[in-house]
């Protein structure tokens, strides 16, 4: 694998990666509801999705996932049910939403796990995540290094991923300061469970 390859991958990536889906809707909803932290805890686990994929790639069965159409509505199913979950869930939150108390804030920020579950599972339950294994990373390898190709265009997939929504999450969490009135608290995750409800449903409907 040589560095012009990397780079080139790395070049035809980034605006995919930064492109807003469901894993932007994800880092946008938890850096705001539970801080920076919490939002590259998010960040982490949608690098370890990545890294999921890669090794599904590996082992051949993002090809099979693509192939049975059974199996890939399966997989497509269970995504769009927990993006439809995570919208109904904020949308309801929405309806909630008042000046969080020093309390609640410490509590927030302390759901580290569930930030983390969160970014992993949204972006491990996208079945077109398969599709980049293997339609655009094989036009990155060289014809001889298959398998240890994937394995570091993943990496490089899921380390760009990192960085990219690390730093969104810093900025998100900069301005949360200035978005902690009801109003503001509503409209966030009003519009963050539309958000994730519609792409839920925009999931669902999607054919291969």
């Amino acid at each position: 694998m040589s560095l012009a390859h990397v780079a080139a991958f790395v070049l035809f990536m980034l605006p995919i990666v930064v492109m807003p889906g469901p894993d932007f809707a994800v880092v946008t909803n938890v850096a705001l509801k539970r801080g920076r932290v919490d939002g590259i805890f998010a960040s982490i686990g949608i690098a370890v999705g990545v890294c999921f994929w890669g090794f599904v790639s590996v082992l051949g069965l993002a090809a099979v996932l693509q192939s049975s159409e059974v199996l890939f509505n399966i997989v497509k199913a269970v995504g769009a049910v927990y993006l439809g979950y995570l919208g109904i869930k904020t949308l309801a939150a929405a309806r909630k939403a008042s000046s969080a108390t020093t309390s609640e804030t410490v509590r927030e920020k302390r759901q580290y796990r569930r930030s983390f579950t969160q970014g992993m599972l949204t972006n491990a339950m996208n079945p077109k995540a398969a599709v980049v294994f293997l339609t655009i990373i094989p036009q990155f390898l060289d014809t001889n290094d298959s398998t240890s190709g994937i394995i570091v265009l993943a990496a490089v997939l899921a380390t760009l991923a990192l960085a990219w929504f690390c730093t969104y999450a810093f900025f998100i969490s900069a301005i949360r300061p200035h978005l902690q009135t009801r109003r503001a608290q509503r409209g966030i995750e009003g519009a963050t469970g539309l958000t994730l409800t519609g792409m839920g449903v925009r999931l669902a409907l999607e054919t291969r």
